[in-house]
């Protein structure tokens, strides 16, 4: 009893001095974030009113745009964000893009045609880095300059899983960014990606807002997007935040431990504020997102972070003053059970959709002992949870003396968002079309395109994430068995299979 309570006092000590709460992901991998993700930040972006004369701004393109834009146009194929810097004269602003996640590495892919240095030296030859075409920041440090081959444009894997940020700054020619690949993580008790519980819930349900939501303030429904200057309607049931007190709040399901939030990027669209209670064990506790982009609307990942299973969380979602969000559903990993094993902790899993999750099954295998009561909190019931699993974790070791092996991000792929057929191409192009018509001549230096842009296409697939059309049963109930998991496409032509 006396060591119980030794270990009580030392873990609640931890829990107020703010230490933050070690997270030791057991199940890695690669999460695939377009250029439109909200997770990406443009300065000077060219939606913002008013541009000065002068400036290099970003803007977004997409690989079947057509001639002529019409506001309201869902952006066709794979999509780019591009900037052109001047070689010489002056420049009012310096252009760069920031990205900010929980993971250990992330590649960033793209291209740019700017003349490199021979051998990557200066001018000058005293700092090769500053004569670069692109300058790279890990976490506020100036990174060593690397000249990639193919589409690579940045790449680090050896950092901590911790929340990480990136920032790259082009100096000069023509920069174009298509995606980045995030290697990250969550606790599970599966051994491999494929095997963790999957489920996904929809904002709109039969035309309403999700009962699942408690919704405040003026919320509409719109089935879909697109439909304007010759293009077909799209059909996308998302919810559109009208009014300054619109909040959308939910009780996340107990054992809750990968979030992804998926929605709408494009003009008429603003900031969105996203807050976790309890914080989450890596992210900002409450973050703002622009999902402003220039002219196309685009479906996005918007916001995705790992949790601590062990833990209950209320998600609360609502638009910055004055402003609009559009938001299409959450894609929610559990930490408990295995494979199809639908758990009363988790409710059910929700049949084949087309915004389900393209989960690729890794080429390596985890002990399945991994346990997800590693993770301590800082509050009294969470503090004997704790207790109980380590003292289960130390009987589970006597008998298990293998060590815990990671998964290599590398082998897997999961992309949990996916497009409606009509909104994303297959294949390869070797060039992209210019988004705006004054750049329409302009075309980018692509030779290959990565298809994987935060989303997949689904021929013949349905529009919801369940059979009737409808939520699944209650966050904290549980769904029959015979639910099925959500779909496991192919990858298209064109696609990286990792």
């Amino acid at each position: 009893m006396s060591r119980l309570y030794v270990l009580c006092v030392a873990l609640l000590s931890v829990a107020q001095t703010g230490v933050a709460r070690p997270y030791r992901p057991n199940v890695l991998f690669d999460l695939d974030l377009g250029d439109t993700s909200t997770m990406f930040t443009y300065f000077p972006d060219n939606w913002r009113p008013n541009p000065e004369p002068g400036n290099s701004w970003w803007a977004t393109t997409f690989q079947d745009a057509p001639a002529t834009y019409v506001p309201g146009m869902v952006g066709p194929g794979a999509a780019a964000h591009y900037v052109e810097v001047p070689d010489s004269g002056p420049r009012i602003v310096v252009e760069a893009s920031t990205l900010s996640f929980v993971g250990r590495g992330v590649t960033v892919h793209g291209r740019q045609n700017a003349t490199w240095a021979p051998d990557s030296a200066g001018i000058s030859g005293a700092d090769p880095a500053l004569d670069a075409p692109i300058g790279w920041y890990i976490n506020h440090e100036r990174e060593a300059v690397t000249r990639y081959a193919d589409d690579t444009l940045f790449r680090t894997d050896n950092m901590s899983f911790a929340y990480n940020s990136i920032m790259f700054e082009p100096r000069r020619g023509l920069l174009a960014l298509t995606t980045a690949t995030v290697m990250t993580g969550m606790i599970a008790e599966a051994a491999t990606l494929d095997q963790v519980p999957l489920r996904v819930e929809p904002f709109v349900s039969n035309g309403n807002i999700n009962p699942l939501f408690e919704k405040t303030g003026e919320w509409k429904v719109e089935d879909h997007i697109g439909g304007v200057g010759g293009q077909d309607r799209i059909a996308y049931d998302h919810a559109v935040s009208s009014g300054t007190d619109a909040v959308l709040k939910a009780k996340l399901p107990p054992s809750t431990t990968f979030l992804i939030l998926n929605g709408t990027t494009g003009p008429d669209y603003d900031k969105l504020y996203v807050d976790i209670q309890p914080p989450p064990p890596l992210t900002p506790k409450s973050y703002t997102y622009i999902t402003t982009r220039d002219k196309w609307v685009s479906k996005s990942i918007l916001y995705f972070t790992p949790l601590d299973p062990t833990f209950n969380y209320t998600l609360t979602l609502a638009p910055a003053i004055n402003s609009s969000v559009s938001l299409h559903s959450l894609t929610l990993y559990s930490g408990v059970g295995i494979g199809n094993d639908t758990t009363k902790a988790f409710g059910g899993l929700g049949t084949t959709d087309h915004q389900g999750a393209k989960i690729t099954p890794p080429k390596k295998h985890v002990n399945k002992g991994a346990i997800i009561g590693g993770v301590v909190g800082g509050v009294l019931g969470v503090l004997l949870l704790a207790i109980l699993g380590f003292w289960a974790i130390r009987t589970h070791r006597r008998k298990h003396t293998s060590p815990l092996r990671f998964e290599r991000a590398e082998d897997m792929q999961a992309t949990p968002f996916i497009a409606a057929p009509a909104t994303q191409s297959h294949g390869t192009t070797t060039a992209f079309a210019s988004a705006s018509q004054e750049k329409a001549a302009l075309r980018h230096p692509y030779d290959t395109v990565r298809q994987n842009n935060g989303y997949l296409d689904v021929a013949g697939s349905s529009s919801g994430p369940s059979s009737s059309g409808g939520p699944s049963r209650d966050f904290d109930t549980a769904s029959s068995s015979s639910g099925s998991r959500n779909a496991r496409p192919s990858l298209p032509p064109g696609a990286s299979q990792r």
